[in-house]
């Protein structure tokens, strides 16, 4: 029989006696996952993270499941960020296409930092913690596509000037037509020398935000 999700007045029994030890608010959960209040119900919605309703409507989400995003956020993952390094995040579901990605970036001898996603909703995640400046974004993934993943990075305010670029076998106007208008298309085989040239030129436009920001604070 299916477990009923706990009432308002068996929330406040529980956080009386077990401490509310066992459930988050979403507003806790995004700062418990140091993403947006708006990230953590789409992921709700998404089925990304499992979560209740109170009879008042409100989300309620286990810690349970707020310790295994964290958990899969962090996997192979350092520290965060280094403020004045420049990060890339690629999501891209084949091992071997990344491999590539990896070898041809490193091989270009600019100061950039590579974080890989293997699917949107892991972009998302790193989103939160990584900070990255750059995404290159794969549109045809698992659990959740680069479409969405756009979405969602676009509709938050925090990563709204986020530069994304995508890399796509897709044929046609339409596979690209539903996307931002600001998101640069770049078409499989890669053109590595236009990407490069690309990367380059978002790098320096970071790099001479930077030094004017240090200039102000200097000031």
């Amino acid at each position: 029989m299916k477990k009923k999700a706990p009432s308002d007045s068996d929330l406040s029994v529980t956080n009386a006696v077990a401490g509310r030890d066992d459930w988050l608010s979403t507003r806790e959960a995004s700062v418990k996952l140091s993403c947006s209040l708006s990230q953590v119900q789409k992921m709700v919605e998404g089925g990304i993270l499992s979560a209740w309703k109170t009879s008042g409507g409100h989300r309620r989400i286990p810690v349970s499941e707020i310790d295994r995003v964290l958990g899969e956020r962090d996997k192979g993952i350092g520290g965060g960020p280094a403020d004045s390094q420049f990060r890339i995040l690629i999501a891209e579901d084949d091992e071997a296409t990344l491999k590539l990605y990896s070898r041809k970036f490193s091989s270009w001898n600019l100061p950039i930092e590579i974080i890989s996603a293997t699917d949107g909703y892991s972009a998302i995640l790193l989103m939160a913690k990584q900070k990255p400046h750059l995404v290159i974004m794969d549109l045809r993934m698992p659990r959740m596509d680069g479409y969405q993943a756009i979405k969602a990075i676009r509709s938050d305010k925090d990563f709204d000037r986020v530069e994304i670029i995508v890399i796509t076998g897709a044929t046609g106007v339409q596979p690209t037509s539903n996307l931002p208008p600001d998101v640069v298309v770049f078409k499989k085989p890669v053109d590595f020398a236009k990407l490069n040239g690309y990367v380059e030129a978002c790098l320096h436009r970071y790099q001479g935000a930077t030094a004017g920001r240090a200039k102000r604070v200097a000031s």
